[in-house]
């Protein structure tokens, strides 16, 4: 998830557009039995200003895994704006550091995702779950239990 600045400038480039794609290992996804769906995405605009590059974009992925409601298959699909600034030196507090004419997106797009990853997904909006009481699922079959 690097981009070479040296490389756009050269060519007379100070607007770019870009798309890259990467897979993160299976521990930045903080669900159960749940896993990013081939990789993440990251698609944008790329500008340099003097000293300073933005990135202006987007990161996209799907979490795959179980519905915290009634344990089926279920996907999210998350797309993120991606809103960044780089600097080559006296960064400000939302400011990356690049070096040598590098960007590397790898950190900024790993912290999006991890501010963005859902708290829980779901098989469809309306999921009603299992029973608590015999465990039956209730979006194929409704249960006698007493509620």
């Amino acid at each position: 998830m690097v981009i070479d600045i040296n490389k756009l400038t050269k060519a007379g480039k100070f607007v770019s557009e870009f798309s890259c794609e990467k897979v993160f290992d299976e521990n930045l996804v903080d669900l159960p039995n749940a896993s990013i769906k081939g990789g993440v995405k990251v698609y944008g605009t790329v500008t340099i200003e003097a000293k300073k590059v933005y990135i202006d974009g987007y990161v996209e992925y799907t979490v795959a895994g179980e519905c915290s409601r009634c344990l089926e298959p279920a996907e999210h699909k998350t797309v993120e704006p991606l809103n960044i600034r780089f600097v080559q030196s006296s960064p400000e507090e939302d400011d990356y550091l690049y070096k040598s004419g590098l960007v590397d997106l790898t950190q900024a797009v790993k912290e999006t995702v991890l501010e963005s990853m859902p708290f829980a997904i779901h098989c469809k909006e309306d999921c009603k779950g299992l029973c608590p009481i015999c465990g039956c699922n209730l979006n194929v079959k409704s249960c006698n239990c007493e509620k």
